[in-house]
């Protein structure tokens, strides 16, 4: 997947990078609305007090999204530096790396206006209930957050948020890149509803056990639920980013690798030039001679010419497949869109008929069965659309044509290939075997099987989908980080309360435990909740990757990877939140306070 689905995949982590500053703010509001009391209650005026919190979040936001942009630019240059071979041979792209001036702007300002939202709730607090109520130490639990109007009027913001996603999605996908947004919104409108809700069962269920350390972790969570809402929205974020990545490429690479399965099986073996960057068989060699030798091999039944390469049409760098009318497959059944396959099929064998990728065809106003003039070579042809079909892999779209119509309106008749079909009873390795040594193991010419080119290419949609991969990986990582830094300013927030629950005999292993569940608790119910909202923007944004490029994506919800993602991201938070606990609460201080 080339640019479009790099944008969408880059929008999907930057709206997840901001939320996570927004939530890793939101930590510590509690602290702040205490702060910002004593300041009032002091003599500070509103704007003093206004003034400082914006300065504060402007200085954390500039500060945080110049480190971003620092690791971010070291990660270009040493991770993903490296231009996948098939775009090499197919575009003349150099080495330079190019970092626009508006991606840089783009994200100091979104890490700047996160840290500000954030810090706007203590202020927002204190003008609306005064000093006295902000400096409460008492914050509402999850059961008295249920009544509270502005909970519902936020959930209820987060439904119809959500829903004018799916209606605008559907009715106008090629606004997926900016409904994704609303889609992150609303979503973080709706965890909070979700969580006080969530919250209470779990410590029903917590009370049902012998755990004592799972039952004081459950009731801290239902005690303070701003902040268990900020640490199960690290989960949720990180699962809707990598399901919308990881599994949209998914549904993509498999989508391609079934055109290819098709694209390959029209021969036993296929026979190319020995080049790295043929990945889509469009380099053109004299096959006279080749042919001539093949042919009198007892192993080889026929031997049919395959051409392809690359044809600009308009804006666009168009694949052109040119099969021969005897190949088993002219039209790739799972690359079919639109027309009747078997006529369509027919149609390509007589020639004078071609098949467009779905959205070439659109894009030119082109109907089934419609005469279209074609520049080539030549000069100007006439052909007729006899189906459309995905873009067989290419982003920028595929012509398919007949080898004769092909041969007479590019004016060549090298192969980019020939199809060998072998003799009843041999099988591919040994006609294989056989066709090399006749070809000459020097030879510029190799031999594959069907399955070794499959396999080949399958590697190349690997390479191109590795960046995104790559996305997800640096999600995962920014999401275990950022539950870290989460657990150390949470448990430093709590510390006398820790030491009070050491104070009346709790040791050292249950105020392990108790952090350890309180943390695996509420990124189980993040994640749970991001996998509902993962499943949904993985299905939109499968259905926008096909409509806007016709790449053949086929959604499949990724639920093996959901449930490695809720083991990997519980298990690895839950040990990683053992460097703050050992920090603050190491175990000689804790036998000692309770020996004293």
């Amino acid at each position: 997947a080339d640019r479009q689905s790099s944008a969408l995949f880059s929008v999907i982590s930057l709206v997840v990078g901001i939320m996570l500053v927004y939530n890793a703010m939101l930590l510590t509001m509690t602290a702040r609305r205490r702060i910002v009391a004593s300041l009032h209650m002091l003599g500070a005026t509103n704007k003093t007090i206004v003034a400082m919190l914006v300065f504060e979040a402007l200085v954390l936001g500039l500060v945080g999204s110049l480190l971003g942009i620092f690791f971010g630019d070291l990660l270009s240059r040493y991770v993903m530096h490296q231009v996948p071979g098939y775009l090499s041979s197919s575009f003349p792209i150099g080495n330079q790396r190019v970092v626009e001036l508006h991606v840089v702007v783009l994200s100091i300002i979104g890490g700047t206006l996160a840290a500000l939202g954030a810090a706007a709730q203590p202020a927002l607090s204190l003008l609306k209930a005064g000093p006295r109520a902000t400096y409460s130490d008492r914050e509402q639990s999850a059961t008295e957050m249920r009544s509270s109007a502005s909970q519902k009027r936020l959930a209820w913001i987060g439904v119809t948020l959500v829903a004018i996603f799916i209606a605008s999605s559907i009715i106008l996908p090629q606004t997926v890149l900016i409904g994704m947004v609303v889609l992150v919104l609303g979503m973080v409108m709706l965890l909070p509803r979700l969580i006080i809700y969530l919250l209470p069962v779990a410590l029903s269920l917590a009370r049902r056990t012998s755990s004592a350390a799972l039952r004081v972790s459950t009731g801290e969570l239902v005690a303070s639920p701003t902040r268990a809402t900020a640490l199960a929205a690290v989960g949720a974020l990180a699962m809707f980013a990598i399901l919308g990545i990881t599994g949209t490429a998914r549904d993509l690479q498999r989508g391609i690798e079934q055109g290819t399965q098709n694209f390959f099986s029209n021969a036993d073996i296929w026979i190319s030039p020995r080049l790295e960057e043929n990945t889509f068989v469009s380099q053109p060699f004299n096959q006279k001679q080749a042919v001539q030798r093949l042919s009198r091999l007892p192993v080889v039944k026929s031997v049919r010419k395959y051409q392809g390469t690359f044809y600009d049409l308009g804006n666009r760098r168009l694949r052109i497949i040119s099969e021969s009318s005897k190949a088993r497959y002219p039209i790739a059944p799972s690359q079919f869109v639109d027309g009747d396959f078997k006529l369509a099929t027919k149609r390509i064998r007589q020639g004078g008929w071609v098949t467009l990728t779905e959205t070439v065809a659109n894009e030119h106003n082109l109907k089934i069965g419609k005469k279209f003039t074609l520049p080539t070579p030549s000069g100007n042809r006439q052909f007729k659309l006899a189906a459309t079909t995905t873009n067989y892999g290419w982003d920028s779209g595929t012509l398919l044509i007949n080898t004769r119509d092909y041969t007479r309106a590019w004016k060549t008749r090298q192969a980019s290939a020939l199809e060998v079909d072998l003799a009843d009873g041999v099988t591919p390795a040994e006609g294989k075997l056989a066709i090399q040594q006749t070809l000459g193991r020097a030879s510029a010419l190799r031999a594959q099987t069907a399955e070794e080119g499959r396999a080949a290419y399958a590697v190349t949609v690997r390479q191109g989908l590795s960046r995104l991969n790559q996305i997800a990986d640096m999600v995962l990582i920014a999401a275990v980080l950022a539950v870290v830094a989460a657990m150390l300013g949470s448990i430093w927030q709590r510390r006398q309360r820790f030491w009070g629950l050491v104070s009346l005999g709790m040791g050292s292993g249950q105020l392990y435990r108790t952090i350890f569940l309180e943390t695996g608790v509420i990124l189980l119910l993040g994640c749970l909740i991001g996998m509902m909202f993962g499943f949904l923007g993985q299905f939109f944004f499968s259905r926008w990757l096909h409509l806007t490029t016709a790449y053949p994506v086929p959604f499949d919800p990724a639920l093996l990877l959901a449930l490695k993602i809720i083991v990997f991201a519980v298990v690895l938070s839950v040990v990683a939140a053992a460097l703050p606990v050992r920090i603050l609460f190491p175990k000689r201080r804790i036998a000692g306070f309770s020996a004293d």
